[in-house]
């Protein structure tokens, strides 16, 4: 309105030119036009007054907004921070005292704050766009998001290789599959390395567990391999029971679980032998 001002003033002018018209073929006008037409220029006086009052209110309810959003955006910014300082102290980096389930919820329970800071943000665009505000990137939730994709990522691979491990420790012994077992290790060690490519998850507690799991599994499989031999015979089991104490190696109890209980892989000497 205020930009118009201007062209609406000029609308007067036509309507003051028909009433001196009038004027001049003496045709009679009310008393209330005749004030109308008075007032006309007054009216528009206080109108322009009314629009630069008004203009001063919205200039300051813009300010004021726009003070509303940056303090959001430094309230946000103390959210995002503590966030990630809560991470950093609760987060499960490593699996002492710790179990696959626990984790998990830990886990889940921080992917559920960042995607609520994400919905906070959301809501702060608006404001952010309305004032062309440059928007903060938020490295410190971005990181919080990368480092929970991988924590989820290697703690279902614990969980996996948990599942698999207890499938293959209650198993007869004799009844094991040596050459299936070997190739789903290598699997998870493979797993393992690529993750070792960030420098992040190489510091890890919990990394560092999985690896020298896997390396210590595969490190005896060939000694699990001699020991399911067809070769072994009674000779070869007596002095391994000399060391460790009395087994039935043909029993259905004996298992994989059994085997390192009893230490075995402990003696690769004797079983070389």
């Amino acid at each position: 309105l205020q930009d118009n001002q201007n062209e609406t003033f000029k609308r007067l002018d036509p309507v003051e030119e028909k009433l001196k018209l009038l004027a001049d073929y003496d045709v009679n006008i009310s008393e209330e036009i005749e004030n109308l037409r008075i007032s006309l220029v007054p009216e528009f006086e206080n109108f322009k007054l009314m629009l630069n009052e008004c203009a001063g209110k919205i200039e300051k309810h813009k300010i004021n907004m726009k003070n509303e959003v940056e303090n959001s955006i430094e309230e946000f910014k103390k959210q995002v921070a503590d966030n990630k300082r809560s991470f950093i102290e609760n987060a499960p980096f490593s699996n002492e005292g710790v179990d696959n389930n626990r984790a998990k919820n830990v886990i889940g329970d921080y992917q559920a704050a960042c995607e609520g800071l994400r919905d906070i943000e959301k809501a702060n665009q608006f404001g952010v766009n309305l004032f062309n505000i440059d928007p903060p990137l938020y490295k410190e939730l971005i990181d919080v998001e990368k480092e929970l994709e991988s924590l989820e990522q290697i703690w279902n691979l614990k969980e996996e290789w948990d599942n698999q491990w207890n499938s293959w420790k209650t198993c007869k012994f004799s009844n094991l599959d040596i050459d299936t077992m070997e190739k789903r290790a290598i699997v998870f060690q493979k797993t393992i390395h690529r993750m070792s490519q960030n420098q992040t998850i190489r510091q890890w507690p919990i990394w560092a567990f999985m690896r020298n799991n896997l390396d210590q599994f595969k490190a005896t499989m060939p000694l699990i391999r001699d020991l399911r031999s067809e070769a072994m015979r009674p000779r070869h089991w007596n002095p391994l029971q000399n060391q460790v104490g009395t087994f039935d190696p043909y029993a259905d109890t004996f298992t994989l679980d059994e085997v390192f209980a009893l230490g075995l892989h402990n003696h690769s000497d004797i079983v070389a032998q």
